[in-house]
């Protein structure tokens, strides 16, 4: 048996309309776990 041999292309997450996605996802995992440290971004919103 061989071994799966794939070659994920990345670039393909910052490519419209992923990277905006991407970028925004990271942004509220940022909010969410500063909530959770009791900082929220009252300036964000």
């Amino acid at each position: 048996m061989g071994l799966l041999n794939y070659q994920f292309d990345w670039s393909v997450l910052w490519r419209a309309p992923y990277g905006q996605m991407m970028i925004q996802g990271i942004f509220t995992t940022v909010h969410l776990s500063l909530i959770a440290w009791g900082q929220p971004l009252s300036w964000a919103f």
